[in-house]
């Protein structure tokens, strides 16, 4: 699609791009409600540090970190609706966007729906 029908693709990369954001501020969300805030403070003008504690044993909080943790590793399956296959990862730096935005026609989409797969009995 990029070479082709190089605006197409700019529309449907930057709603995937928000897409993948809105999913990302979901999955930050669900942590932080399992969780109790002790405390916040700024060690400068422009960062924010939030503590907070979370019950370990709660099965929610290792089912959520377990989507964290495949995520920030480059799992597929984890990828929040945009994977990387060039760059083999969920997620992408600002220069490595605007490689992709400054050349579309190098680049392409494709859309799959990823189901877990069912484990055959032995």
């Amino acid at each position: 699609m990029g070479g082709a029908e190089a605006e197409q693709f700019l529309l449907c990369y930057f709603r995937a791009r928000e897409n993948q954001e809105e999913e990302i501020k979901s999955r930050t969300q669900a942590i932080r409600a399992l969780g109790r805030k002790v405390g916040q403070f700024h060690p400068d003008e422009e960062t924010t540090l939030t503590v907070m504690a979370f019950r370990s044993s709660d099965p929610e909080l290792h089912k959520q970190m377990d989507v964290a943790q495949r995520f920030f590793s480059d799992d597929i399956t984890a990828a929040a609706g945009l994977y990387y296959l060039g760059f083999g990862s969920n997620y992408i730096n600002e220069q490595q966007e605007r490689q992709i935005l400054s050349n579309p026609g190098a680049y392409a989409l494709c859309v799959a729906e990823l189901q877990p797969v069912e484990e055959t009995a032995r």
